[in-house]
């Protein structure tokens, strides 16, 4: 009779157990007082994707991360650009560098993949 109680009762009321909290991916654009049209480099953490998106049309885009290694993305004439996640190491500060066709500025992002971030594609 007292294991159906205690059963009941484990049922009904589960150990809550303390869950560290995540740590997430920040992102902060350098030198966004520049800028003066529409620009955003936002997480998508549910699609695990990066999206950078631009009133103007965009004529590259670079990664670098945080052993310097650079990746070049020819998208000219794109206003989206949707990064995946793999492409970025868990543990790395990485910095994405976006220029324009039509425009001269040059917009610096830094994204900051936190060292226990699961990044990868299930």
């Amino acid at each position: 009779m007292q294991s159906i109680i205690l059963l009941a009762f484990a049922l009904l009321f589960p150990l809550q157990t303390a869950e560290t909290p995540k740590e997430e991916i920040t992102i902060e654009i350098v030198n966004a007082e520049k800028i003066d049209f529409l620009f955003s480099i936002d997480l998508k953490e549910r699609r695990k994707q990066i999206l950078v998106r631009s009133d103007k049309a965009i004529k590259s885009l670079r990664l670098v991360d945080g052993e310097n290694k650079k990746r070049s993305f020819n998208v000219t004439g794109s206003n989206l650009v949707i990064l995946p996640l793999s492409d970025f190491k868990a543990g790395q500060e990485h910095i994405v560098e976006v220029k324009f066709l039509r425009h001269e500025s040059t917009v610096l992002a830094k994204v900051n993949v936190p060292k226990d971030y699961p990044i990868h594609i299930n």
